[in-house]
């Protein structure tokens, strides 16, 4: 489910984590269960994966569990920490605010493509025919789109329209990142409260301009639909929640499981 800034997250499916950062009630803790349909589409051939998750949200917490692949993530903001839980392995990697803000920083500035790459694709260039030319200049133009997107605030846009989803009325809100991303998104104020939960946004991998867009966001996203196109690439995910639930959930859910062993980050990439 997961913008791969930090072990499990990827660009492709930030639409997933939306689902959680500004959704709990300030009178209960929240659990929720959800279903994510990937579709790509490549000149190789097209591909579709389904996968099911259930999740834990306090005050200063945040639990998701990935049912499909037996993985979990901890954000603990009273601790700074972020747990990435692989039980088929029983392995973790633990990793502090501070560091992952320097990862993502990092990550963030790193040119797409290297000035030596260029080069050998400009000289590569030279000797391609027209059209196949143009369609790598249209690539390299592309990747450098989706490095400088996300370096602003994503524009958010509150669109009036209205529909029910499992009994709620929800507000289609669209969101875009340049022209490499889109997000709709049908979200509920009648679940949530108007509280600010972009809190949680660094412990989710989530750069500061893209957290200072989704802040503007209130209420519970009962369905999230994004998609991306690349030169030769479709993908679309969609992300909807069949189950939520105000409840007492206890401290203890969000602890690390006894016996599991602490390994790097880098190992889990």
């Amino acid at each position: 489910m997961q913008v791969k800034l930090h072990s499990k997250f990827n660009l492709l499916s930030w639409g997933v984590i939306i689902l959680f950062l500004f959704t709990t009630p300030v009178w209960a803790d929240l659990y929720f269960e959800m279903t994510d349909t990937d579709y790509s589409s490549t000149p190789g051939g097209e591909t579709t994966e389904v996968d099911h998750e259930k999740g834990y949200i306090k005050s200063d917490r945040m639990k998701i569990d990935d049912l499909t692949n037996k993985k979990t993530t901890i954000v603990r903001l009273d601790k700074e920490l972020v747990w990435e839980i692989d039980h088929n392995e029983k392995t973790y990697t633990q990793i502090s605010f501070a560091e992952l803000e320097e990862k993502i920083s990092r990550e963030m500035s790193r040119p797409p493509v290297s000035p030596e790459q260029m080069a050998q694709m400009e000289e590569m260039m030279k000797s391609m025919p027209p059209e196949q030319r143009q369609m790598m200049e249209q690539s390299m133009e592309m990747a450098r789109g989706a490095q400088t997107a996300f370096t602003e605030p994503p524009e958010v846009i509150q669109t009036g329209k209205k529909k029910k989803i499992l009994g709620y009325t929800c507000e289609l809100v669209k969101v875009s990142f340049g022209k490499i991303m889109t997000w709709e998104m049908w979200v509920s104020k009648e679940i949530a409260s108007d509280i600010d939960f972009s809190k949680f946004s660094l412990g989710l991998g989530m750069p500061k301009p893209m957290a200072e867009g989704f802040s503007k966001i209130k209420g519970f996203p009962l369905k999230t639909v994004q998609e991306s196109k690349m030169t030769g690439t479709y993908h679309k995910s969609t992300s909807e929640a069949t189950k939520l639930k105000t409840k007492k959930i206890s401290d203890k859910e969000f602890e690390l499981p006894k016996g599991y062993k602490k390994v790097a980050v880098s190992d889990s990439h």
